[in-house]
C-alpha cells in the first residue's frame, strides 16, 4: 500500500520555495500509485527533467497520473509553463490598469455623487416645512371612518326599502323591523281598524235612513185632492191608479187619500209608486 505523503512533506523533499497546496499533494501521491515509483525516483525524475516551480512538478504529476511516461509527462509540463509563462505578468499589468481606471471612474463621478446626494438631501428637509402631515394623516382616517359611520342610516333605508318590496309580494309573517311589526300584527290591527270605522259609519247613518224613510211616508199620505206648485206651474193630484205587481204578488190600490197596506213592506212600495206617478203626472200636464 502506498504512503500518502502530506502537501508538507512534498514541499520539503522537493526544495519548494512555496508550500505545495493539498491538491498538488494529491496529484504526486495518484501519479506514484499509477506508475509504481518511489518518493524518492519520483524526486530524482523532477530533477533529471529540470522541472522547477510548484505548477510545473504539479502538472508533471497529472500526467503520469494519467498514464504518460515521465519523459512524455515533462514535455507536457514544460510546455505548459511555456505556454502560461507570460500570462502572469499579462494578467497583473491588465489588473492594474482595470483598477486604476476603475477607481479613476469612481473619482470621476465623485462630484456628480455629491450633487444628487445633497439633492436628495435638501428635498427630504424640505418636507418639514409642508405642515403636520401626521395630522394630515389622522383626520383623513377619522373622517373616512365618520363617513362611514354615517352612512349606516342610508343604509338602513335603503335595506327597509328593499325588504318592504319583497314582503309586499312575498311575505305573509310579521316583521321585526318596520311599520307593520310590533302590535300591526303585520298589518292586521290597520285592516280591523279600517273594517271598524266602515262599520261604526254605517251604524250611525241608520238615524238619516229612517229619518228619511219617514219623510218619504209622510210625502205619500198626502190629500190626493190637493194641489202643489212644481217649477212654478200649479198641478193637481192625478185621479186615483190602480198599480199590480206581476207574477202574482200583493198588489197596492190607492184610493182618494185611504191606502190599503197589506203587510208592513207595502209601505215601501206605495211611497215608491205615489213617487213615480206623481212623477209622470207632473211630467204629463
Amino acid at each position: 500500500m502506498q504512503v500518502q505523503i502530506p502537501a508538507a512533506g512534498w514541499t520539503s523533499m522537493l526544495g519548494l520555495d512555496y508550500a505545495i497546496g493539498e491538491g498538488g499533494a494529491k496529484a504526486i501521491n495518484t501519479a506514484l500509485q499509477v506508475s509504481g515509483m518511489t518518493a524518492q525516483q519520483f524526486a530524482d525524475k523532477v530533477d533529471e527533467y529540470g522541472i522547477t516551480g510548484n505548477m510545473s512538478i504539479v502538472n508533471f504529476a497529472r500526467a503520469i497520473a494519467a498514464g504518460d511516461s515521465p519523459e512524455v509527462a515533462a514535455r507536457k509540463a514544460s510546455a505548459t509553463v511555456g505556454a502560461l509563462s507570460g500570462v502572469p505578468g499579462e494578467m497583473g499589468a491588465i489588473g492594474s490598469d482595470g483598477s486604476n481606471r476603475f477607481a479613476s471612474g469612481i473619482g470621476s463621478a465623485e462630484g456628480a455623487t455629491r450633487g444628487s446626494a445633497g439633492r436628495l438631501a435638501s428635498a427630504a428637509s424640505g418636507m418639514r416645512n409642508v405642515g403636520d402631515t401626521w395630522t394630515w394623516g389622522y383626520h383623513l382616517g377619522n373622517n373616512f371612518g365618520s363617513g362611514l359611520r354615517g352612512a349606516t342610516d342610508i343604509v338602513a333605508r335603503a335595506a327597509a326599502r328593499v325588504a318592504a318590496a319583497a314582503k309586499a309580494s312575498l311575505g305573509f309573517s310579521v316583521p321585526k323591523d318596520g311599520p307593520w311589526s310590533g302590535s300591526e300584527r303585520g298589518g292586521v290591527t290597520s285592516g280591523l281598524h279600517l273594517g271598524q270605522n266602515f262599520a261604526d259609519g254605517m251604524a250611525r247613518a241608520i238615524p238619516d235612513v229612517e229619518r228619511a224613510s219617514l219623510a218619504l211616508a209622510d210625502a205619500a199620505t198626502v190629500d190626493a185632492s190637493a194641489t202643489w206648485k212644481a217649477d212654478a206651474r200649479a198641478y193637481r193630484a192625478a185621479p186615483p191608479a190602480r198599480t199590480a205587481r206581476t207574477g202574482g204578488t200583493v198588489g197596492v190600490t190607492v184610493t182618494g187619500n185611504t191606502f190599503y197596506v197589506r203587510e208592513e213592506g207595502d209601505i215601501e212600495k206605495v211611497a215608491r209608486q205615489l213617487y213615480v206617478l206623481g212623477q209622470r203626472r207632473a211630467m204629463a200636464w
